[in-house]
Order: C-alpha cells, then sequence, then structure tokens
C-alpha cells in the first residue's frame, strides 16, 4: 500500500479528511446528548443489516423533503461509507455466481472501477460529452448495469441534462436486468442556481439504486451512507444482507438520527453550503487577480465541492503539477481519471480543483504557486 502524499501549503488533488471543523463540536455535542438521553437498551441493541430503523426513518424524510424520492424505511441500506456500498451492488447484480458488464463514466473515480473489477464485473467505460454520459454508446455496450453521478460527475463537475437523463431510463426500461446506480454523493452543496432534481426521483419503474453518502456533509471519517433500493431487487438485497451484519455503530447511528430529528443536520448543511461557495469565490477570484488569468477559465463551478481549472498552456499537465508540488501545493490533472484512454488533447490542460475546507489565505497562497508552476513549466517547455 502506497501512503498519499502530504503537501505543505495546500492539496487540490484530494479531499479532506474533516472538511469542517465545526463539525467536530457538533458531533461532540450530539454524541452528549446520546449518552445523556438514550437509553442504554437503544444504545448497545444490535441493528438490523440494514441499520438503525430509526436512522432509516430520518433519512426517508430527509429524501422526500430534500430530493424529491417517495421511499420508506424498509427501502434503505445503511452501510460504512459509500464503497461499501458499491460492493453490495457489485454482488447483489450478480447472477448464478457470475457477475457482467458495468458501464462507467469516463473520466471517472477510479476506485468505483476497481470495486466492480475486484466483483468479476467487466468495466465499459463511457465517454462524457456535454450533457452526461454518452447514451448512443451505452446502448452499443453489453452492459447490463450503469453507474453514473448525474448531479455533479466526479471529476469533471458535469451534471447530466434532463434530457440525458430521461434518455438513461429509456436504456433501462428495455430489459428486465438493466439498472441504473445514481450516485449522488455531494447534492447538497448546489452553489448556484436552482436545485438539481435526482435522477430516482423521476424514476417511474423502479430501475434506479440510489446511493449517497454523509462524508460530504459532515466528515468521511464518519463512514456513514446509504442506499435506496427498488422493491423489484429486494430478493437479490435480502440475499447478499443476510450475510453481513449492520457495519455502522449503534451509536453514531442514533447520533445522526438525533441530529436529523432537531433539525441540526440541516442548520449545519446550510451553514457548510455558505462556507463552500464563500471558499469557491475566493479561489476563482483569486486566477481571476493573476498575471495569466486570460488564459485561464473554469468548469462545472455551479455544484459540488470542485471545479475544473483549464489552461490554455503548451505545458503538459503532470509538469505543472510536478512543479506544484515542489512548492507545497497538490494538483490532479484530470487525465489522471480516464478510465479508458478516451480524452483527446485540446491544446489546454485541466485541474480538478478540491478545494473544501482550505482556510482563505492559504487559498490565494496556493492559487498564485499554481500560476507560477504553470508559467515555470511554460519556460521550461521553451527551452
Amino acid at each position: 500500500m502506497t501512503s498519499r502524499p502530504t503537501f505543505a501549503v495546500a492539496d487540490f488533488s484530494s479531499a479532506p479528511a474533516c472538511s469542517d471543523r465545526s463539525f467536530a463540536r457538533l458531533w461532540e455535542k450530539t454524541l452528549r446528548d446520546v449518552i445523556a438521553h438514550e437509553s442504554e437498551q437503544d444504545l448497545f441493541a444490535r441493528q438490523p443489516p440494514q441499520g438503525s430503523q430509526r436512522l432509516r426513518e430520518c433519512i426517508a424524510s430527509w429524501l422526500a423533503r430534500a430530493r424529491g424520492i417517495t421511499t420508506g424505511p424498509d427501502r434503505i441500506v445503511v452501510a460504512a461509507g459509500a464503497p461499501m456500498l458499491y460492493g453490495l451492488v457489485a454482488l447483489m447484480r450478480r447472477r448464478r455466481g457470475r457477475a457482467g458488464a458495468v458501464a462507467l463514466e469516463s473520466p471517472g473515480y477510479g476506485m468505483i472501477k476497481g470495486i466492480y473489477e475486484t466483483m468479476g464485473w467487466r468495466v465499459a467505460p463511457m465517454p462524457l460529452d456535454v450533457e452526461g454520459i454518452d447514451c448512443s454508446m451505452l446502448e452499443k455496450s453489453a452492459a447490463s448495469l450503469v453507474h453514473v453521478m448525474p448531479s455533479h460527475q466526479f471529476p469533471t463537475g458535469r451534471v447530466t441534462t434532463v434530457s440525458r437523463r430521461y434518455e438513461l431510463l429509456r436504456w433501462a426500461s428495455q430489459a428486465d436486468d438493466r439498472y441504473i446506480v445514481e450516485d449522488d454523493y455531494d447534492w447538497e452543496f448546489r452553489l448556484s442556481g436552482k436545485p438539481i432534481p435526482s435522477l430516482s426521483s423521476i424514476d417511474a419503474e423502479g430501475k434506479v439504486i440510489y446511493l449517497s453518502t454523509f462524508s460530504k456533509s459532515l466528515s468521511p471519517s464518519l463512514r456513514i451512507a446509504f442506499g435506496v433500493f427498488p422493491s423489484e431487487l429486494d430478493e437479490d438485497l435480502e440475499r447478499v444482507l443476510g450475510c453481513f451484519a449492520s457495519t455502522v455503530g449503534a451509536i453514531d447511528q442514533i447520533a445522526l438520527a438525533r441530529l436529523m430529528e432537531s433539525g441540526g443536520y440541516e442548520r449545519h448543511v446550510g451553514r457548510y453550503r455558505t462556507k463552500a461557495r464563500a471558499a469557491r469565490d475566493c479561489l476563482i477570484g483569486a486566477f481571476r487577480e493573476s498575471p495569466i488569468a486570460g488564459r485561464l477559465s473554469y468548469e462545472e463551478c455551479d455544484s459540488g465541492l470542485h471545479f475544473v481549472l483549464c489552461v490554455d498552456t503548451p505545458a503538459r499537465a503532470e509538469d505543472i503539477a510536478r512543479r506544484a508540488a515542489e512548492r507545497g501545493v497538490g494538483l490532479a490533472p484530470l487525465e489522471r481519471y480516464d478510465l479508458g484512454g478516451m480524452m483527446a488533447p485540446d491544446g489546454r490542460v485541466r485541474f480538478v480543483m478540491q478545494y473544501d475546507g482550505i482556510e482563505r489565505e492559504t487559498l490565494m497562497r496556493a492559487a498564485a504557486i499554481v500560476c507560477e508552476s504553470i508559467e515555470r513549466a511554460e519556460r521550461r517547455q521553451a527551452k
């Protein structure tokens, strides 16, 4: 196992372990309330494999209000992080011990590809266009499952259009064994424009497996995610869940339920969204004040906790990233996320900028280092 590199100034190449320091205080208070007011019987009770009934009821209520998803607690599974849910989906969709083909967005999240491959699936990378995943390519593939992030794709930040969402649903409806995994990992952070409805909310045939997580809104260290499974998959789900116990501790599940019941979770997300918007504006503002501002542009800034920085430059992205790393700033070229060799050069390099949890002064300093690294790489290229 290789350890993740550390950067002295700022790391735009990965999400922080705890993006909002106020979460620690909020969680400490919630845990104290739980210990003081909840019964020992509830605190130490064995939870069902799909998770605490109380928490699942809270999640169902929250989804109805915030995402337009009408579901009940019996359709929800709580798990220790999104990767565990990816594995659960991969296991339950196997037929007679054999997996089929799964279509993934490319550029995309390498961990998802690795999990499906580990579970025996053949991965079919699908290119993205301005509307989302290329459904014409999907139609030509042998995939029975497609895993998409329609509200804010990682790493491109692209938002799938309404028309493309209906194309996906039409694709799924053409065969009984076709399903869509909607990975709604950071939907709470719509920073500009109107809220984006979920794909699941327009699914009339039970073809969408909806996954989300509290890692972005609270902390990745909490390890709580959840899935909403259509009733058509009950048999598959029960078969797999029967092999597991609940993967999230009872006290953490009760604490999160209590936080949601009190309205504290929604207030926290609202404050966090405001901070994220300020951080995004600060970073883009710093780039716009730089000497090379005319050669910089920004893609998909309205949602989520990252955007794509585009640079008109002859320099190579990896050379720029290396020079930035030497000065303490982590950069992730978009090409690192190419799952199928589908990215064609267009005269610009792109970086995935994960700015969450970085203080204002640090953002401004890091932006200057990025711009200086671009200029240094260009001078080197010209020699």
